[in-house]
């Protein structure tokens, strides 16, 4: 068969007239439409699947499916229209041809499809759209080329040129049609544009097809002998085949979709269930299953919202006492048993309704809604009474405490923030002044607190810059008054509130972690002013408070060490002193740590003895060279035949370990006396001297004679 192209007739050629057969033309507008229809479902399973990230294999799958349908679809309804074509000639088609047609348009296909998902959103539609239409117009053109007959096809250049930009154009309309069709997919009448989308797309194709027909005509040369066409029929059977043929190609397609649609289900429950789970992990804590921080303040929010003013509630902050110290002793397995055991005690102490959180590592918060507060008041006191009983651990029992801060509203505060916050000032005043109780919130502990802040970081500030002090007082051998050590303590004169108490400034260092600064700082300027003291002649010993939480630290021998590297001071004359209270908290490790100062040459003494465990056997583990009796048992020494007797008993235990003792809290020449009978080493107190900043030490010292502070009859000869 010859092609030609031009606009006047050969001469010596007639031209054969021709018709289509609507029956099949129906045949093929109806599988296109579906054809489209499919093509749409598909293609929007696949821009769900590229926004989800399901595999590589399923988007594969998807995407050729797609382009199998939207192809298929564009070829039947071309060689359908073909065999409706109804002409006095015999013809037969190119196997070749046609299949070549086929897999072009499908190719086409997927290259468009491919665009679409890939290709910058600005130019992704023209690019489909030339594309695809490129590929119409060659699996037109090879299809018409298909057909074998002695008839020559004479074509109007100018329809051939108006087929492409058609095609095109037709694309570009259908692909434009498909994407803000989603636009309306929660509408209700999604459906209906779906369908009229793919008859739009149907019919465009359709124009492209049968416009390249009207500019074709057949031709033969006048001489041929007439051939004998095949008969209506037999053209109709093969378009019912080719149509089967289309909606196969449709079925592997929907298949293959439906195989994708499953993959992209699956995907998706899968991503439900990890949301699902990523939802549990962040409202719960995953050791207890009680609410995390974040998800009771958001319960608490909405807990108060629902209540409104009308009603009362109960918000309280509960720590568990001393858990750091059951946490490292017994590992922290044991210490996530502990709160598992907590939490469940807990729920099992609060009312219906209560909502409960895990707020920290050992902190619990609860909100307990009620119309009448005085069904409130008595929950605090419950809640600490579930832990008393004993809690099994393996083979330990432990017995709790915790500490409750509480608050009510509206009483106390009218928003979340607010009330958890004066919950845990209330809390803090519990942990301040000896845990194990339960405190509600006043506007007197918010003072205190905000007392605290503010000497918090002044506190901060003065060990900075310098802006702390610290005074001496002297420490006299027993036997003969003479000078022989110092201790150093630390005074703060602050700028506004005068000069604040030790105890209140070294508690509030405790709190906040600063507490290894302070003791650092105190060492460092002890021992550099000790050491002054040597140069002029007087070698005296000095010795410094070291805090129960820094005898838990590994740094301290270093700290030690720095000290005493910095200010040239022999290790000899530095002693630490150590409550007996913080050494017992962990023998074991204070041993390790006090050994290692040992090892430098420092002394290590006990401070505050007799108010702890008083306990020979620690005694005897401790690498200590001294120890003190506390001042409470020298304070009524001259009139207590029972003090007189402790004392006495203390000090012979001492001897008998080889321990020096210093008594503290001297405030008579009685005390002096009895001590000097029981043969007290040294002597600590008011009776020789307050503590002095160093000027003023070294005036005390120049004018100090041991026989203005010994009985008479016990003066040294």
């Amino acid at each position: 068969m010859r092609v030609l192209l031009g606009i006047d007739l050969p001469a010596g050629m007639l031209v054969i007239p021709y018709q289509h057969d609507v029956f099949l033309v129906m045949v093929a507008l109806c599988i296109a439409v579906a054809a489209a229809f499919v093509t749409q479902s598909l293609m929007e399973q696949l821009t769900v699947m590229a926004r989800t990230g399901v595999s590589a294999l399923a988007l594969r799958v998807g995407w050729l499916s797609s382009a199998f349908c939207m192809g298929g679809g564009v070829w039947a309804l071309h060689f359908i229209s073909l065999l409706a074509l109804r002409a006095p000639i015999q013809r037969d088609y190119d196997v070749g041809l046609t299949v070549l047609s086929l897999l072009i348009v499908i190719a086409a296909s997927a290259w468009a499809l491919h665009l679409l998902q890939h290709a910058r959103p600005r130019w992704a539609l023209w690019q489909a759209a030339v594309v695809s239409g490129l590929g119409i117009v060659l699996m037109h053109y090879l299809g018409m080329l298909s057909m074998r007959m002695v008839a020559v096809q004479l074509y109007n250049p100018g329809y051939v040129l108006l087929v492409l930009p058609l095609a095109m154009g037709t694309a570009y309309l259908g692909f434009y049609l498909v994407q803000h069709l989603h636009d309306n997919a929660s509408t209700g009448v999604y459906l209906s544009l779906k369908l009229a989308t793919s008859l739009v797309m149907a019919l465009g194709v359709a124009a492209v097809h049968f416009v390249g027909m009207h500019g074709m005509r057949l031709i033969l040369n006048i001489d041929v002998q007439a051939y004998v066409q095949r008969g209506p029929a037999a053209d109709t059977e093969m378009g019912l085949v080719v149509g089967v043929v289309a909606m196969l190609i449709m079925l592997i397609g929907l298949i293959s979709g439906g195989w994708v649609q499953r993959s992209l289900y699956l995907q998706r429950n899968a991503l439900s269930q990890t949301a699902m789970r990523l939802q549990q992990a962040s409202d719960y804590d995953p050791l207890t299953g009680l609410y995390n921080s974040r998800a009771f303040r958001e319960r608490l929010e909405m807990r108060l919202a629902a209540l409104g003013e009308a009603h009362n509630a109960l918000i309280l902050w509960l720590d568990l006492d001393q858990f750091k110290r059951i946490n490292d002793s017994l590992g922290h397995a044991q210490g996530d048993e502990l709160l598992v055991q907590v939490a469940l005690r807990l729920r099992g102490a609060l009312p219906g309704g209560a909502i409960l959180g895990r707020y920290a590592a050992d902190e619990f918060c609860a909100v307990i809604s009620d119309g009448d507060v005085a069904n409130l008041q008595d929950i605090p006191q419950r809640l600490r009474e579930q832990l008393e009983p004993p809690l099994q651990l393996s083979d330990t029992a432990l017995q709790l405490s915790a500490s409750i801060g509480y608050t009510y509203y509206p009483d106390d505060g009218r928003n979340s923030a607010e009330l958890l916050r004066d919950a845990g000032i209330a809390l803090g005043w519990c942990k301040k002044n000896g845990r194990n109780r339960s405190q509600r919130f006043s506007l007197e502990l918010a003072g205190e607190a905000q007392m605290d802040l503010r000497l918090e970081q002044d506190l901060r500030q003065a060990i900075d810059q310098n802006e702390l002090q610290v005074y001496f007082q002297p420490i006299v051998r027993g036997d003969s008054g003479e000078v022989e050590a110092l201790e150093a303590l630390v005074r703060w004169p602050h700028a506004v509130f005068g000069m604040i108490n030790p105890e209140r400034f070294v508690g509030l260092a405790e709190q906040c972690g600063m507490i290894g600064e302070l003791d650092a700082w105190v060492m460092q300027r002890a021992a550099r002013e000790v050491r002054e003291l040597h140069e002029h002649g007087r070698k005296i010993r000095v010795g410094v408070n070291c805090s129960a939480l820094n005898l838990s630290d590994p740094e301290l021998p270093m700290r030690v060490e720095l000290a005493l590297r910095s200010s040239g001071l022999p290790a000899t004359y530095l002693t630490l002193e150590i409550t007996e209270n913080a050494l017992m908290g962990n023998v074991l490790q204070a041993a390790e740590s006090l050994q290692k100062i040992r090892e430098l040459g420092v002394k290590v003494s006990i401070d505050d003895f007799g108010t702890g465990y008083s306990s020979l056997a620690y005694l005897r583990k401790l690498p200590v060279n001294a120890l003190k009796i506390d001042r409470s048992f020298i304070r009524e020494l001259d009139i207590s035949r029972q003090d007189q007797e402790l004392t006495g008993a203390i000090i012979a235990m001492a001897h008998k370990l080889q321990l020096r003792v210093v008594a503290e809290g001297v405030e008579s020449l009685k005390h002096v006396a009895l001590l000097r009978e029981q043969q007290c080493d040294l002597l600590q107190g008011f009776w020789f001297s307050r503590p002095l900043p160093m000027s003023e030490l070294r005036e005390w010292l120049s004018l100090y004679r041991p026989v203005d502070v010994l009985p008479p009859n016990q003066q040294a000869s």
